[in-house]
């Protein structure tokens, strides 16, 4: 009987039971018995879910214990690893210059745990005569290790050539990719512009090319005959594809989005499908209907049955949903799943796209100082995101050239055959989305808006200034929509922004949107429809009393309370008395508020409820108020005057003994202010004008708790023997003077003015106060 040698058992031992470990964390392996050329196996990467990647290590197996004789340690005494050495160089040599990403792995038999360490030029060590290299202990073949192993795997994978494409296409893309390339990289897809087009559009040739906003383009197509369907009319197509692009079609052209939800019905496999589920999420998520999206790609992801890229593409948007909607963990986990794919995919255009969404995706949701910066731009500055940023380029750059012909009056009549700001930013926002890049979505898709709502002026329709106005809400443009809300208002279309206002699920507000909607609805608030301001007084009240689902779900990167009770102040405007009872009621329950800048909300709030508000709840209120900051304990004052004589009898007190602008403001109706009392606020006021212009001298700004000058306005006008103008003029004429601390004062001129002598009338106040306060071009 032949006998096996101790060295040979121990190696056959070595290779059984590491090959057994790689195929406990998924990979596949190839053990090679013919031919002894040093190698042991060839690893087939697979991913958590068992798809094979198409990668491939080569690895050397090396088991027993002489092999663990050589340890290195750390300054503790602790085992950071164990040499390796190849007496003469050779073995590490040919591993070096495999085809292959090569691995060493050493298996300690008796613990059965095996190491492994990547085989590169920067790890070998010279020995003089050999090499060596050092296996560390954290690398051990097991579930930690799997990523790590499949990107050394995908190393191997040559580095894609992007130049030229933008007229050749890519190379090679496979048939079941096609939809995913046209809807995300639609360059590679669609036909260059400048291409003379004479064979039939092929379905996802025409989907990139609604993926581009190419729309003139299809149309002469289609009169040519080289689109086989009208796109109008294309939901009864043969051809599955054929529907899609023309459901895409309609989203682009005429903004519907429910019908791309039933486009994964009858498709034909499973990457199809994706390309549809992701499509109507994105464009939900688009509309902030954040919810549904999460549940039609929860539905989707059940399967489980989709390519890697194209599941790692639904995880992201659904990531995107679930951060959108309050679920950092499970967005966290998903955005964390992907990382991977721009390694072991990197030649796939999509496939960097999706993963750099991912990673920016995953450091917005670290806490400060968690995540890698300049990894995430580098994982985020794809070739994708290149074309985008091209994309957006064109569109700023025609937006710039028809305002400057704007401003040079320039009436000359261009015949252009698309609408190339509206549809390259178009463009480049659906691109975003499809991707999953929240960030970028936001940034692209408030420029739209913004480029719709600069083309309209007060005679334009009102849908399309609607439109605007929801497009920069839909974004989180919050600062913009408050700058759009207050022209509109003003200017008009007005109704644009009541039509904006209805339908909005304030329950279902997501991070991005939370914001947004409760600066539309506070500046926009005069002219909400009745039935909209008491649902949101309603919602309002409910919210700041209870805010933690709130918190939860928007994560606001704002003050909640005050932003609720500025909203609320807002919206009362609008509302009936039963809504304004609801708030006084709530104030009369209301623990005393002691923050000066809630309590400053607060009394915004107060400010708009009806002098008729019920005296006992008012009474109620103000007795809560007692224990809390003076800015709300005096509006509260303001309104209780009403109804108590001694709140009264206490603000005027308070005028008489300093000319308190806490105490005049809650007095309201400065024509019933004895003469003793309007003379020492007039006094206090002057006094203080002249405190800020010497403040302003030295170079100080400062804003106004209660708008002092415009107080001094309308007390010199309704007591005119008494009135001093000469300090008011002189504060507003003061350069130094920051114009923000005059618009109040500036404002009231414009009713004022005829009240001043005429000797001393500020210029900027008998030219037109009004139209200067409205636009915020307030002088210095």
């Amino acid at each position: 009987m032949a006998r096996a040698s101790k060295s040979e058992q121990t190696g056959s031992i070595g290779v059984s039971e590491v090959t057994g470990k790689f195929g406990r964390i998924g990979f596949g392996f190839a053990e090679i018995t013919r031919h002894d050329n040093g190698t042991d196996v060839f690893l087939m990467a697979r991913d958590v879910r068992r798809f094979d990647l198409g990668l491939t290590l080569a690895a050397q197996i090396k088991g027993g214990d002489s092999y663990f004789g050589r340890p290195e340690k750390d300054s503790d005494g602790h085992i950071k690893g164990w040499w390796f050495a190849d007496p003469d160089g050779a073995h590490i040599d040919d591993w070096l210059r495999h085809g292959l990403p090569y691995v060493l792995v050493m298996h300690d038999l008796n613990a059965d745990i095996s190491y492994w360490v990547h085989i590169t030029e920067d790890a070998i060590v010279s020995t003089g005569k050999g090499k060596k290299i050092l296996v560390p202990a954290h690398q051990r073949v097991d579930e930690d290790s799997r990523e790590a192993l499949i990107t050394i795997a995908a190393t191997t994978r040559p580095a894609p050539a992007w130049e030229g494409t933008a007229w050749r296409g890519a190379a090679s893309i496979l048939d079941r990719d096609l939809v995913r390339f046209a809807l995300v990289v639609p360059r590679l897809v669609a036909p260059h512009p400048s291409a003379q087009i004479e064979a039939p559009l092929s379905a996802s040739q025409g989907i990139a090319m609604v993926m581009q906003a190419r729309i003139y383009d299809i149309e002469r197509l289609r009169d040519r005959g080289l689109v086989p369907l009208d796109d109008r009319e294309g939901g009864g197509a043969d051809d599955w594809y054929w529907r899609l692009y023309a459901a895409l079609y309609r989203r682009v052209t005429i903004g519907e989005v429910d019908h791309l939800a039933e486009m994964q019905q009858g498709a034909p496999n499973s990457a199809a499908a994706v390309a549809a589920a992701v499509a109507a999420a994105a464009c939900l998520m688009e509309e902030d209907r954040a919810d549904e999206a999460v549940k039609l790609l929860e539905k989707a992801l059940e399967a489980d049955k989709e390519e890697p890229v194209d599941h790692a593409w639904m995880s992201v948007q659904l990531a995107r949903g679930y951060a959108e909607t309050g679920r950092l963990d499970e967005a966290r986990a998903l955005a964390a799943s992907v990382q991977g794919l721009a390694a072991t995919h990197s030649t796939d255009a999509t496939a960097t796209a999706i993963a750099g969404a991912g990673a920016q995706l995953l450091f917005s949701l670290l806490g400060w100082g968690e995540g890698d910066v300049g990894k995430t731009i580098e994982a985020a500055d794809t070739s994708a995101s290149w074309w985008r940023q091209q994309t957006r380029g064109r569109a700023l750059a025609d937006a710039l050239d028809r305002t400057y012909r704007e401003w040079t009056y320039d009436e000359s009549i261009r015949w252009s055959a698309s609408d190339t700001s509206n549809d390259q930013l178009h463009a480049a926002s659906l691109n975003a989305s499809l991707v999953g890049a929240q960030g970028d979505w936001r940034q692209l898709a408030g420029e739209l808006g913004k480029d719709m709502l600069v083309r309209l002026n007060r005679y334009s329709a009102a849908a399309e200034a609607q439109s605007g106005v929801s497009q920069l809400r839909y974004a989180g443009s919050a600062r913009a929509l408050k700058d759009a809300v207050g022209r509109l208002v003003s200017d008009g279309p007005a109704i644009s922004i009541t039509d904006a206002t209805r339908g909005i699920d304030l329950d279902r507000l997501t991070h991005t949107s939370a914001k947004a909607t409760l600066e539309l609805l506070r500046h926009g608030g005069a002219v909400l429809a009745e039935d909209v301001a008491d649902g949101v007084v309603s919602w309002l009240v409910r919210t700041v009393s209870e805010p933690d689902e709130f918190i939860r779900r928007v994560r606001p990167a704002f003050d909640v309370e005050t932003a609720l009770a500025d909203t609320l102040a807002g919206v009362l405007r609008s509302a009936n008395l039963q809504s304004h009872k609801t708030v006084i009621d709530y104030l009369a329950a209301k623990a005393p508020v002691e923050d000066e800048l809630v309590a400053r909300s607060w009394a915004r709030v107060v400010r708009r409820l009806p002098q008729a508000c019920d005296a006992e709840a008012v009474s109620h209120a103000l007795e809560n108020a007692e224990d809390g900051h003076r800015l709300l304990r005096d509006a509260l004052r303001g309104v209780a005057a009403n109804h108590i004589e001694s709140v009264r009898d206490v603000l005027l007190a308070d005028i008489l003994e300093s000319g308190s602008p806490d105490a005049l403001s809650a007095w309201g109706e400065v024509r019933t202010l004895p003469a003793e009392a309007m003379e020492r606020a007039i006094d206090h006021i002057v006094s203080q004008l002249a405190e800020r212009r010497a403040s302003a001298s030295s170079g100080v700004i400062r804003g106004w708790d209660i708008d002092q000058p415009r107080n001094l306005v309308v007390i010199n006008k309704f007591h005119g023997a008494r009135a001093q103008w000469t300090p008011l003029v002189e504060y507003i004429e003061d350069r130094n003077v920051y114009s923000g601390e005059k618009a109040g004062a500036l404002e009231a001129l414009a009713w004022a003015v005829q009240d001043i002598p005429a000797g001393l009338r500020p210029e900027s106040a008998s030219s037109g106060a009004t139209r200067l306060v409205k636009w915020g071009w307030v002088p210095c």
